[in-house]
């Protein structure tokens, strides 16, 4: 796995609005830029990150692509799309990328719970759930995974 490339990753999340990340979608707009109120995932994100593109990390269409630049230029035909540029870019396996970077491994901390009666007046409890930003999510996701495996 490539840790220094997660701290790199986590340190340019942190510095973006919180409404900025969506770990849902990889982008909701080809024109990706931070300054236009794009939205994007993680990885998308990370697509962005000069660094990584000069590693072969981009965005093809809505999607990241990987082409693994310590190839001769004749194999980069194997490049790898999806979750499979998400696993290869950053040595993850696909458990770990999905633990890292995706959406439907959301938050569900619980914050106390309220009252409420139902239509005969029987009291009730229901959980207050609270759920931090995505890109706060991500980032301590992050910062455990670089934390756990340096």
């Amino acid at each position: 796995m490539n840790i220094q490339r997660l701290i790199i990753l986590r340190d340019f999340l942190v510095a973006l609005p919180e409404e900025a990340v969506d770990l849902e979608d990889w982008v909701s707009d080809l024109r990706l830029n931070e300054s236009c109120g794009t939205i994007a995932c993680a990885v998308g994100w990370a697509a962005q990150i000069p660094a990584f593109n000069a590693e072969g990390l981009t965005l093809h269409g809505w999607c990241p692509m990987f082409t693994d630049k310590s190839l001769s230029p004749d194999d980069y035909g194997h490049a790898t799309d999806s979750w499979g540029a998400v696993t290869k870019f950053f040595g993850l396996s696909l458990e770990q990328a999905h633990g890292l970077f995706d959406g439907k491994f959301m938050y569900d901390g619980c914050q106390g719970s309220k009252v409420y009666h139902d239509i005969r007046g029987k009291a009730f409890e229901e959980p207050i759930m609270t759920r931090p930003c995505d890109r706060d999510i991500v980032v301590e996701r992050l910062t455990r995974f670089i934390n756990q495996n340096q």
